[in-house]
């Protein structure tokens, strides 16, 4: 992985990754209550974001044809995470990681044939941003 700026106007539509474990925040956040698990985290994430975007989508806040609103529309996030043993509808696996992202198991031929690192520092708890239909939005959460 490197870094690589993300744009709803790349025509590669190259997906961006934000992780969890190696997070770049420039400042720190005030300290939460107690400690919590990336899992617990990414469900908080996903519920907010949902909820954003639902809102954004609704038609009583006055954003068509802004910046937002083509937001809303264009950009999708998924939620990854290595550790999971329960059902969850809003995380998946990050052995599925792959499978919608095929540069990520795409080697320049000279490094051989390689497996996805599923269980990698970077990804076992992280969230793919890309351009796509965006699956929060009318979601149940």
């Amino acid at each position: 992985m490197h870094p690589y700026p993300f744009s709803m106007d790349d025509p590669l539509g190259s997906p961006v990754y934000y992780s969890y474990q190696v997070n770049n925040l420039l400042t720190s956040l005030p300290a939460s209550r107690g400690p919590a698990s990336t899992i617990n985290e990414l469900l908080n994430l996903h519920e907010l974001l949902a909820h954003l975007l639902e809102e954004a989508n609704s038609d009583s806040k006055k954003i068509e044809n802004t910046y937002i609103a083509d937001m809303v529309k264009k950009v999708s996030f998924d939620f990854f995470h290595s550790d999971i043993t329960e059902q969850y509808s809003e995380i998946q696996h990050t052995s599925q990681m792959s499978e919608n992202d095929p540069a990520l198991i795409q080697l320049d031929s000279k490094y051989g044939q390689r497996k996805f690192a599923e269980s990698a520092h970077f990804i076992r708890g992280c969230v793919r941003i890309s351009v796509g239909n965006n699956t929060l939005i009318n979601r149940k959460v």
